[in-house]
């Protein structure tokens, strides 16, 4: 039976502990706030640092022009703050062997060329598909293009010409809010930019990027990092990113089994919610969560789910276990 991945950051924490949350995010960039912001109001948002993106990122009709340049301004620092961040807690990561169900099921949706979805940031996925040296026929080895499978380039060829492999069969993932390694221009013109990725070619997010001097690479981009809006996105007018979110309709409307992993399906997420509200409801879908919350938590996530999916069926069996998201991995791998 056909069957879609989507992660949340419970997925990546439960590689490691060392994974940040959304608290551990917010908690990390309050202690830059007084270095980036001399408007107290920017601190209302102390507790919730997607809010913080979603304000800064949007020319809302009050701001005058100035503010909405310095908004930008702080965007881009935030972005990289928090792409920062996330490389320090991926590297910590890696630090250690990865679980066996981890590389297990790498290899299972490898060999059943199933689509992954993820609003996370990290490049978990990716170093797991690294670490795994995956092959395709021919022991053609999978390279990061393969698993995008996205017209976006390696930022090196920026600066080289690049000889490009036959494309290998493997898993696609589809990276819905962006990726600490993607890269774009910036600017008001978001329509037709090209993005650029760092390749994963080591243990450690900071190695990938000294790798053949791919820093000089970068220069005049920044971080790819979409916040979860509330309403409309400059981002979303980005070429690339509606290709995206096309393919991501795409492989909802053919699959039948829909595999949220640590995810809660924020109810600030409008665009999300909406989407699959629009595209993934459907009685012949089955969904399954996959997450620790328990108690109230756990009925309030059921909930939050029945709300969105109300014409599918639900199947809640690994929420509030200890350790689901392994204990659903073995299941699935046995």
């Amino acid at each position: 039976m056909s069957k879609l991945f989507v992660l949340g950051s419970g997925f990546s924490r439960s590689i490691s502990l060392k994974m940040p949350t959304l608290k551990n995010l917010s908690n990390y960039l309050y202690d830059y706030y007084e270095d980036i912001f001399s408007n107290e109001f920017y601190k209302r948002f102390a507790n919730d640092f997607e809010n913080l993106l979603t304000y800064l990122q949007q020319p809302m009709p009050w701001k005058t022009r100035e503010e909405i340049l310095k908004d930008r301004s702080n965007f881009v620092k935030v972005s990289k703050l928090i792409t920062k961040y996330i490389s320090e807690c991926e590297e910590k990561t890696f630090e250690k062997d990865m679980p066996e169900w981890a590389i297990k099921f790498i290899r299972y949706i490898h060999n059943n060329k199933f689509t992954v979805a993820t609003l996370n940031y990290d490049t978990i996925i990716e170093r797991l598909a690294y670490l795994s040296e995956l092959k395709g026929q021919d022991e053609q080895k999978v390279y990061l293009q393969d698993i995008y499978q996205l017209p976006i380039a390696n930022v090196k060829s920026r600066t080289s010409s690049l000889w490009s492999s036959s494309p290998v069969d493997t898993f696609r993932l589809l990276k819905l809010h962006g990726s600490i390694n993607w890269y774009y221009t910036g600017g008001e013109n978001f329509g037709g930019q090209q993005i650029f990725y760092v390749s994963v070619k080591s243990k450690s997010p900071f190695e990938d990027k000294t790798e053949n001097n791919v820093n000089s690479n970068l220069l005049g981009l920044e971080p790819l990092v979409i916040p979860p809006v509330s309403e409309k996105s400059l981002f979303y007018q980005t070429n690339i990113v509606k290709v995206l979110w096309s393919e991501f309709r795409k492989a909802l409307s053919s699959v039948e089994e829909i595999y949220f992993i640590g995810y809660s399906l924020p109810k600030t997420d409008l665009t999300i919610r909406m989407f699959f509200n629009a595209y993934a409801n459907s009685n012949e879908k089955n969904i399954y969560i996959i997450d620790k919350a328990t108690g109230e938590y756990a009925k309030k996530l059921y909930n939050n789910y029945n709300k969105v999916f109300s014409n599918c069926t639900l199947n809640d069996d690994f929420v509030g276990l200890e350790n689901p998201v392994k204990l659903f991995m073995n299941k699935l791998l046995s």
